[in-house]
């Protein structure tokens, strides 16, 4: 199809909101995109002869500020730059792209220099040709680009020019945005980005930043606050999507992405096993599928899941319905979930129900590499953090005191 300059305006808008109802949108989100296309229909009349350009979409996105306030407009920038990025699809395409809605990270400010944006685009595909996450991706990139904007603002717009120190200074600032683990996240998807790069100089700059993380004993889940939670998922007040998520969680430890990425085809009813290649290490991992995750599941994917195309096992309860956007998506039913059985705030998430697992299992005495395999750990030390919350044993490992120091 020949890409046209140019569009009628009402043309457009009808395509918009005809693409919304097939999708399955809720009404509300319907009417509201009516009414933002009924204002860009008036701008293109206004500003033109009807006809819709992408210059004329620009212009109608970048209308941020207020004609009450006289203020910049935090809903009007998001309303009118996700409709400008609808009709831009309809327009170059003659077909409007739901996923065009929806900002990128080219969005986000990038490298001018030509030479290191090279660099950010030949890592970004070194990732996907060794089939990273694509929430490890984003990560890793997010954090390549801001340290590219970073040696760029010092004047740096070629590699060569780059050295050893720009790579420590900028470790050392980022770093102090991370109080929860001193860094430690910040090395850990930016290391494999300076040896990508292969300069000796910035891989030793990046090794010496020897950043301490910040341990946390989490208090695992006591059985009255399981069995409060149990009860209220029992009581039907929860959706089964969100109940097949807390429980998958509860009982197995998974990570949030992993759940996020989990396949329908990932789930063998036959030998109720549930089988994925985790997101973080890239190791395979077998769960067995407990009977209360499987009737959850059931429930869900029989009678509540939407009908969409998407072969993940959770997604968007709204449309567009495609999988849960990451682990902010499963906190959010995780904490939903728990403040609605009364829990404490703070109570809640998948690294606290991780913990609370390998806890359960070492109160059982079950061996620590056994644990390791149901993690999904890559080294079974991985798990000996998991000791401190077991008081019990920790006793027992504590030696009397000699004789001649006892009072």
């Amino acid at each position: 199809m020949a890409v046209r300059e140019s569009v009628p305006v009402e043309e457009v808008m009808a395509a918009i909101v005809a693409k919304l109802h097939m999708a399955g949108y809720m009404e509300s989100t319907i009417r509201l995109q009516s009414r933002v296309a009924k204002r860009l229909g008036e701008w293109c009349h206004e500003h033109g002869d009807g006809h819709y350009t992408t210059g004329l979409g620009a212009a109608f996105a970048a209308a941020t500020t207020s004609p009450k306030t006289g203020r910049f407009s935090q809903q009007r920038y998001q309303s009118f730059g996700r409709l400008n990025r609808l009709a831009d699809s309809f327009l170059l395409t003659g077909v409007v792209d739901l996923a065009a809605a929806s900002r990128t990270r080219g969005t986000k400010p990038m490298p001018v220099s030509p030479d290191l944006a090279g660099l950010l685009a030949a890592w970004e595909q070194n990732l996907i040709d060794r089939r990273m996450s694509e929430e490890y991706r984003n990560q890793s990139c997010d954090q390549t680009r801001q340290f590219l904007i970073f040696v760029e603002q010092r004047g740096r717009s070629t590699v060569g020019e780059i050295t050893g120190g720009d790579v420590a200074d900028y470790i050392a600032v980022v770093a102090a945005t991370y109080p929860n683990d001193g860094g430690r996240t910040l090395i850990s998807v930016f290391k494999p980005f300076l040896t990508f790069t292969g300069h000796s100089t910035w891989i030793t700059a990046g090794s010496m930043m020897r950043l301490q993380r910040k341990r946390v004993i989490l208090e695992p889940h006591t059985d009255t606050e399981m069995a409060t939670v149990f009860d209220h998922l029992a009581a039907g007040q929860v959706t089964a999507r969100d109940q097949a998520i807390v429980l998958l969680s509860l009982t197995s430890g998974l990570r949030a992405c992993d759940i996020v990425g989990l396949m329908i085809e990932d789930i063998d009813w036959r030998t109720e096993t549930i089988r994925l290649i985790q997101s973080k290490t890239g190791n395979p991992l077998t769960l067995p599928l407990l009977p209360a995750v499987g009737n959850a599941l059931t429930q869900y994917l029989l009678h509540d899941r939407p009908d969409t195309t998407d072969r993940h096992v959770f997604v968007r309860t709204k449309a567009p319905h495609h999988k849960l956007s990451g682990h902010s998506s499963i906190y959010c039913v995780m904490k939903r979930v728990f403040a609605g059985a009364g829990l404490a705030p703070g109570r809640c998430g998948t690294l606290l129900s991780r913990h609370s697992a390998a806890s359960r299992m070492l109160i059982a005495g079950t061996p620590l590499p056994t644990i390791s395999a149901v993690l999904g750990h890559t080294r079974p030390e991985s798990v000996d953090r998991y000791l401190q919350t077991d008081t019990d044993q920790l006793r027992a490992c504590v030696l009397p005191l000699p004789e001649a120091v006892q009072p």
